[in-house]
C-alpha cells in the first residue's frame, strides 16, 4: 500500500512540476565530462517519449541492431512519466545534442541539451 502511494505521490508530482510539458530535469543547455566518465539525462513529462543522441547515426539498420552498447534508456520503475538515458564510459563520439521529444499525433514536443566530452 506504501508503494502504491508513494508511486501516486511522484506520478502526480510530476504532472504538476512540468505542468503536463516535456522538460529535462538539467536546467543547463550545456554539459562537460571527461572521456571515461558516464552521466545521466533525465526527460518528465507524457508518457511516450523518444531520445535522439549523437552515436544513432551508428546503429547498423541493415542487421536490424538498435542496442549500443554503452547507452542505456529507461523509464522509472512505477513512473512512466521519467525517463532516464544513461552513458557509460563516456568518449568524443558521445558528445552532441541530446534531445528528448514527445508525439502524440496532433503535437509535438522537444527538448534538447548538448553534451561535450573532452579528449581520450
Amino acid at each position: 500500500m506504501l508503494r502504491l502511494l508513494l508511486a501516486c505521490q511522484i506520478f502526480f508530482f510530476c504532472l504538476f512540476c512540468t505542468d503536463g510539458k516535456l522538460q529535462l530535469s538539467e536546467t543547463k543547455k550545456y554539459l562537460e565530462f571527461n572521456s571515461g566518465q558516464s552521466f545521466e539525462l533525465t526527460c518528465i513529462g507524457p508518457p511516450t517519449k523518444q531520445w535522439n543522441y549523437p552515436r544513432m547515426q551508428f546503429l547498423d539498420s541493415s542487421t536490424g541492431s538498435t542496442e549500443i552498447p554503452n547507452v542505456i534508456i529507461h523509464q522509472r520503475a512505477n513512473n512512466s512519466e521519467v525517463s532516464i538515458l544513461t552513458v557509460q564510459n563516456a568518449s568524443y563520439l558521445d558528445t552532441g545534442a541530446y534531445k528528448c521529444s514527445n508525439s502524440n499525433g496532433t503535437s509535438f514536443e522537444n527538448v534538447e541539451i548538448y553534451v561535450f566530452v573532452r579528449g581520450e
